[in-house]
């Protein structure tokens, strides 16, 4: 009997190794959300061919036409990088990538957008996609909800298998028969989330706003690091570079202030909603960096400017962020 328990106890060990290191295989030749992966570029990054609301992702992984080396007569090529904001939860058309293309003539805006990432993976992006196409222009997307939390490993992000399993139970949980790539349609009224998941997130986002001076300076100093490597980067190769402040949902909703506080049980006053763009505009100034904060015409904007329970622009939302940046931008000096 003993022997019959050791070779059992012995083939669920092999099995999990084998599935352990099978995963990682396909991890690494194929990155996925499904599966371990150190890089959260490679993790996150599109698939070509997938469809975002019924637009295919191009051969390079992102939400936008084929990318070519070939320029097109008087073209002004602008790469714009960030993350989920400038992949855009909308449609293709509607996204103010897309829109900017439409107000500003002979401007090709790349949209280098990738969701779920950070100021360190920007880098990677500037260097590994958008050099190659000789941008004229890059302008960086800084969403002050998140850019300054660093990212916490998870105890099953060390383990493939674990990731796996954990994202399967999630998705059975939350499930609701939406496909994970967008390939549905999409209207200003859908609801993507529940309120209890919407107040959730913006609750692991306020941290922003609430912890100690010395440890935001210190999350605030990383994420600097990368945007001003990125422009040093740019200076290298002769490119423009800009930076977009963008601001969180709930700087501009004091009914949302309340609720996450009260999720949290710690009083509105606690937060320091102000202190990203307050801080990103000491930074950039000092270090003579072209930038505009979008707060204050966004938050003045009469109009709904976000999908339902959600952190993300509409297409209002979308448009108004075409409206506001500069034009002298997209133009040759």
């Amino acid at each position: 009997m003993k022997i019959v328990h050791k070779k059992l106890l012995f083939s669920i060990v092999l099995t999990l190794v084998l599935s352990e290191l099978a995963l990682r295989a396909y991890s690494y030749l194929h990155p996925s959300v499904l599966a371990y992966n150190p890089s959260r570029y490679s993790k996150f990054k599109a698939r070509p061919g997938d469809f975002t609301y019924g637009f295919p992702i191009n051969s390079d992984g992102f939400k936008d036409q084929q990318f070519t080396a070939q320029r097109s007569l008087n073209e002004y090529r602008v790469a714009a990088i960030g993350d989920s904001f400038v992949f855009s939860m909308v449609p293709y058309d509607a996204s103010f990538c897309t829109v900017l293309e439409k107000r500003i003539q002979d401007v090709n805006v790349m949209n280098f957008g990738v969701i779920g990432t950070e100021p360190e993976d920007y880098v990677t992006v500037l260097r590994n996609d958008a050099l190659r196409y000789e941008p004229d222009a890059v302008i960086v997307f800084i969403y002050v909800g998140n850019d300054f939390l660093s990212k916490r490993t998870k105890w099953y992000d060390y383990s493939a298998l674990a990731t796996v399993l954990n994202h399967t139970i999630k998705a059975l949980q939350v499930y609701s028969g939406q496909d994970i790539r967008q390939n549905y349609r999409y209207h200003d009224n859908m609801t993507p989330f529940s309120y209890a998941d919407f107040i959730s997130t913006e609750s692991k986002y306020a941290e922003t706003y609430y912890l100690s001076a010395e440890r935001f300076k210190k999350e605030f100093d990383r994420a600097m690091k990368s945007v001003y490597a990125m422009r040093d980067i740019c200076a290298e190769h002769r490119i423009r570079f800009c930076v977009v402040v963008l601001p969180d949902r709930i700087q501009m909703e004091p009914d949302l202030q309340a609720d996450v506080a009260r999720n949290l049980q710690t009083p509105v006053s606690a937060f320091d909603y102000p202190r990203p763009q307050r801080m990103l505009a000491k930074a950039l100034t000092a270090q003579h960096i072209t930038f505009v904060d979008l707060y204050k015409p966004l938050a003045d904007a009469p109009k709904k400017k976000f999908i339902n329970h959600d952190i993300h622009f509409n297409i209002y939302g979308n448009r108004l962020v075409a409206e506001l940046l500069p034009a002298d931008w997209f133009k040759k000096d």
